[in-house]
């Protein structure tokens, strides 16, 4: 969306004659929305779209729990915005300092809704790419090249991004080739799964599985959604009391209250 923003805006200034040029654009990328649209549509049944208008609580402290996945981020910025503000006259320093601009904005915009995590950051880490190959395609006009040389800034950048891509504890591809023990506990979540889905599927009707995959190997419909009954009593729609006596059984119930017993 920020691409498409920046995009425009961009032609709108640059190439202030191109009127039909740029309402042409426009119309390709709200047909190819639409087209996007139409194929989840197809794809994941006709409650796509109500899903999608589905109540969500907003708040600061959703943000607050979200800010702090800009750390992955931050070397990039850092190293965009040096060369940015050195090159700030040049259309491609303009071009991306709109792009990363729109969207930084639109990632904490997103984030202010609950149950939205890092892929908010998308188009963040789109715009922060093509910042970053500009940088290094620019790297002349930098301060810091104009003292230590071109190839040395280009060397040291790219040492950089490499340090904080392996400077990290999360390294699931690494331990997929060299740890024999990560790779048998996947083969054993994997069995465990397929075992959690023959007693689903030999349970007569709905169940409602906390892993969904379970449910969805087993053959069983997705009857409940927590996600969205979570936000219906966050935004006040509904309350607890409601949502438990929607998926839970109504017949009697053992008591297993000893005052009660003894009251009795």
């Amino acid at each position: 969306m920020s691409y498409s923003i920046a995009g425009t805006q961009r032609l709108l200034r640059v190439e202030a004659r191109s009127t039909v040029y740029v309402v042409l654009l426009s119309l390709v990328s709200a047909a190819a929305v639409l087209v996007d649209l139409a194929a989840c549509v197809i794809v994941f049944g006709t409650n796509f779209i109500p899903d999608l208008l589905a109540p969500r609580q907003f708040a600061w402290s959703n943000v607050l729990t979200q800010i702090g996945y800009l750390q992955w981020s931050a070397l990039a910025l850092v190293i965009w915005a040096a060369w940015a503000f050195f090159d700030r006259g040049s259309q491609a320093a303009k071009f991306t300092a709109l792009h990363i601009g729109l969207a930084l904005a639109t990632c904490i915009l997103q984030w202010f809704g609950h149950g939205v995590f890092g892929n908010a950051k998308l188009d963040l880490i789109l715009a922060l790419a093509i910042g970053l190959g500009l940088t290094f395609n620019r790297m002349e006009a930098s301060w810091l090249a104009a003292r230590l040389g071109v190839n040395r800034c280009r060397d040291a950048m790219i040492v950089a991004l490499l340090l904080r891509l392996f400077l990290s504890d999360r390294q699931e591809t690494a331990l997929l080739l060299l740890s024999p023990e990560f790779r048998a506990s996947l083969h054993a979540s994997e069995l465990n799964v397929m075992t959690e889905a023959r007693a689903v599927a030999a349970t007569s009707g709905d169940v409602a599985c906390f892993t969904k995959l379970v449910c969805r190997q087993a053959g069983k419909p997705f009857a409940v959604d927590e996600f969205k009954t979570d936000e219906l009593v966050a935004t006040g729609r509904t309350t607890p009391a409601d949502i438990v006596a929607l998926t839970l059984p109504t017949g009697p119930e053992a008591r297993t209250s000893f005052s009660r017993w003894w009251r009795s």
